[in-house]
């Protein structure tokens, strides 16, 4: 068998923290996952080390990617441990549930490792498959605790990264004009 290392993909994948409900809304808590986020662990075990790590939303190569202005978060469980702690949330009165979907064994091994770590923290962390469907409707409304997805976009463009990831999409105005003969 041979095995060739192609290219980086466009796509990426993402967790997403619902932070509109405790004790996510606690930027402590949130910075805390993330420190506990085994991403090292992830790109070895899930990807046999064919991950390229993206800091932002846009990937390396796309005018406006800049590493520079975002936070690199390396795994550090004391950190972690020491962030939820002077967040003064009590993890053991918080029990959530990470969402992937259904038939995705990537995001399944994902969302097993984020159980094992962020458990550490004194979580109450459950792994949940859903049916594509069912998982998109539930987290349009915001009916979530976490959730693990990705993005391939339509065109290579940079707009079309953070339009749909931080604005939630790109919508399309009527643009009136009046054609004059000079």
């Amino acid at each position: 068998m041979v095995v060739e290392k192609g290219g980086i993909e466009p796509s990426i994948i993402y967790i997403v923290l619902n932070t509109n409900k405790e004790p996510f809304n606690n930027k402590l808590v949130r910075q805390a996952l993330m420190y506990s986020v085994p991403f090292e662990q992830i790109s070895e075990a899930v990807y046999a080390g064919y991950l390229e790590r993206l800091y932002g939303v846009l990937p390396a190569g796309f005018p406006g990617h800049n590493d520079e202005i975002v936070t690199k978060y390396s795994f550090d469980l004391d950190k972690a441990k020491e962030l939820v702690k002077k967040s003064g949330v009590d993890p053991t009165k918080y029990s959530f549930e990470v969402w992937y979907n259904a038939g995705n064994t990537q995001r399944e091994k994902i969302a097993t490792l984020l159980q094992a770590t962020w458990s550490q923290l004194g979580f109450q962390v459950t792994v949940r498959a859903l049916k594509w469907g069912v998982m998109l409707g539930k987290t349009e409304k915001g009916d979530f605790d976490v959730y693990i997805v990705g993005w391939a976009p339509d065109y290579l463009d940079p707009d079309n990264y953070a339009g749909p990831l931080f604005y939630g999409g790109t919508k399309f105005s009527v643009l009136d004009y009046i054609v004059t003969s000079d």
